[in-house]
C-alpha cells in the first residue's frame, strides 16, 4: 500500500530522526528512548506510540513502520485505524480483546490524550522551557501529565469498557474479535477516535497534510 506524505513533512522527519540517530534515517531502528526524543513525550507516552507502530512486534521501529503508523493516524481508513489499535491492545496475541486488554486501551487513551496536552502546553511556556535541563524539562511534562491523569473517574472508564461490549461482542461470549472491533468502528465513528485523535494530536508536530503530496512506497 502506497503512503502520502507531503515533501516537507519528510524532510522534516528525516532531520528530527538523523539529529537523533544518526546517519541514514531509513536505516536506523528507532527505540522507546527515540520516541521520547522524536515526539517530545515522556515515557509511558512513548512506550504507547511505539507500541502501536511496531507492527511485527520486535521492539524497534524501522523507517517502513515509522511511515506506515504516521500515514494511517493521517489518512488511514476507519478500518486500517481499527485493525492498528486492535493489534497494539491484542497484549496475549490470541486474537481477541478481553475486558482487561479493552480497559488497558481507553486508560491508555487517556495517557496519550495527556501527552498531546502537555505538548500543546509547551509552546505557550517556551521562555520557561528554554531555562530548563533537559532533564528538568522531562519531569515537568511528566508531572503535569500525571496530574491530568489523576482527575480521571475510573468508574467511568469501566462503564466505557461495558458498554464497548455490550455494543461489539456479538456473540456474547466475553470476547471481541477483530471481526467485531471492525464492523462496531465502523458503525460508531467514536469507538476509536478519542485515541486516534490523541496519538494524531502528539504526532502532529511532523506531519502537516497542507503540503504538497508525494507518494512513498
Amino acid at each position: 500500500m502506497s503512503k502520502k506524505f507531503g515533501k516537507t513533512e519528510l524532510t522534516l522527519l528525516e532531520d528530527k530522526v538523523r539529529n537523533i540517530k544518526g546517519g541514514n534515517p531509513k536505516d536506523c531502528h528507532l527505540s522507546i528512548v527515540d520516541f521520547e526524543s522524536l515526539f517530545g513525550i515522556d515515557n509511558e507516552g512513548a512506550t504507547l506510540l511505539h507500541k502501536t507502530f511496531d507492527s511485527d512486534k520486535n521492539g524497534t521501529i524501522e523507517w517502513n513502520e515509522l511511515l506506515g503508523g504516521l500515514a494511517i493516524l493521517s489518512t488511514g481508513s476507519t478500518e486500517e485505524k481499527a485493525e492498528m489499535m486492535f493489534n497494539t491492545w491484542d497484549a496475549d496475541g490470541n486474537g481477541s480483546l478481553d475486558e482487561k486488554e479493552v480497559y488497558q486501551m481507553m486508560h491508555s487513551s487517556i495517557t496519550i490524550a495527556a501527552a498531546a496536552i502537555v505538548n500543546s502546553m509547551m509552546g505557550p511556556m517556551g521562555d520557561l522551557m528554554s531555562t530548563l535541563s533537559e532533564k528538568q524539562a522531562s519531569e515537568l511534562r511528566t508531572e503535569i501529565s500525571e496530574s491530568i491523569q489523576t482527575n480521571i473517574n475510573q468508574e467511568d472508564v469501566e462503564e466505557a469498557v461495558k458498554l464497548l461490549f455490550k455494543e461489539a461482542d456479538i456473540d456474547n461470549d466475553g470476547k471481541i474479535t477483530l471481526e467485531e472491533f471492525k464492523l462496531h468502528c465502523q458503525s460508531n465513528d467514536n469507538a476509536i477516535s478519542p485515541f486516534v485523535e490523541a496519538l494524531t494530536n502528539v504526532v502532529k508536530p511532523i506531519t502537516n497534510k497542507e503540503e504538497e503530496n508525494c507518494e512513498q512506497m
